[in-house]
């Protein structure tokens, strides 16, 4: 099915310190203290909708509306996206879809990845699709033609913890790790976690990588730069060997296409690069509006089909039993309904 589509307003607007602080504790919180955040977020995103729509004069349809993930637990079929959509709805006056993970959990899947999705309606350009978000995900077609979907492995989410202490928001460009030295006890560490000796369907959660993750990386030697380089390292070699194993046709190059914020660190593509070479690849870095807002497209993209009736959620990319239509509507007040095609 193709689908015509372009972007007509794009703005990423920061978390104030206060709620990057508030959202960071959400794990911690009573069953109550997080139904009152849950709340609170939702009411909160509404308003930056409603400013938004206002200063562009563009007023959508419906809001594709992911959250932000509190914890995701595959193997009790348990997730929790919190920025209640009933909230947003109310306050921006738009009709939302969220919750696009639930069914695809209680149907044995392990809700996420969801990308493949934009992947294959949306871009269809490359034979891999890396996104280097928080964790870094990839998404292909097999040597049989079934779309495999899965996370490699954490990413910017324990980069920028690193760069924090040293009072940068990110490692820019991957400047800070260029000068850093790799550490071999470390890197061998991170690449022997058991995780990657898992077979996709396999999803990593956000609480796993600070919980079992990052404690390796903070009591390592070396300072922060190394630490830097190190796990930047790791990144790209596990990346690397993901697609080496599944490039399945060495006469052919293999076109990689690379979103999401790691795909302005150049020292991550540099090295990339440099575990590649064993093969013939190209990696393609697309316009910067594409890397910064493919998954705010993924979520309108999701948002559509469950208003057509049709399915966003892939059972290849996730492993659940069959493809699905994931998500929950809230209908706006005062807003023409939203009636099903």
């Amino acid at each position: 099915m193709a689908i015509g589509w372009r972007f007509i307003s794009c703005e990423t607007i920061p978390y104030p310190s206060e709620w990057y602080q508030v959202l960071k504790e959400a794990p911690n919180l009573t069953g109550h203290q997080l139904n009152l955040l849950d709340n609170r977020f939702g009411s909160f995103v509404g308003r930056l909708a409603a400013e938004f729509c206002s200063k562009t004069g563009q007023t959508p349809e419906l809001i594709g509306w992911h959250g932000h993930t509190v914890f995701h637990d595959p193997e009790q079929k348990s997730t929790c996206q919190i920025g209640h959509g009933g909230a947003l709805a109310a306050i921006a006056r738009i009709p939302v879809i969220n919750q696009f993970r639930q069914i695809d959990l209680s149907l044995g899947g392990q809700g996420a990845p969801l990308a493949p999705l934009a992947d294959k309606l949306l871009l269809d350009e490359a034979d891999f699709y890396i996104n280097l978000g928080g964790i870094s995900n990839i998404s292909f077609a097999d040597s049989g033609g079934a779309l495999r979907s899965f996370d490699i492995c954490p990413c910017n989410q324990i980069l920028n913890r690193l760069a924090n202490e040293t009072g940068h928001e990110y490692d820019d460009e991957g400047k800070l790790a260029a000068q850093g030295t790799v550490k071999d006890k470390l890197l061998n560490t991170l690449n022997e976690l058991s995780y990657y000796q898992l077979q996709p369907p396999k999803s990593i959660d956000n609480n796993w990588v600070m919980q079992s993750v990052w404690p390796i990386v903070d009591i390592a030697d070396g300072s922060i730069n190394d630490k830097l380089s190190t796990f930047t390292n790791h990144i790209a070699w596990q990346i690397a060997q993901v697609i080496i194993d599944n490039h399945t046709n060495y006469n052919q190059t293999a076109r990689i296409m690379i979103t999401g914020g790691g795909a302005f660190n150049r020292y991550l593509i540099q090295l990339l690069h440099q575990n590649l070479k064993r093969i013939n690849h190209e990696i393609i870095l697309p316009s910067a509006q594409l890397i910064q807002f493919k998954e705010a497209a993924l979520m309108g993209l999701m948002a559509y089909l469950f208003i057509k009736g049709l399915e966003n959620v892939f059972c290849e990319a996730t492993g659940s039993s069959e493809d699905h239509i994931g998500g929950c509507l809230f209908q706006a007040p005062g807003n023409p309904k939203i009636i099903y095609a």
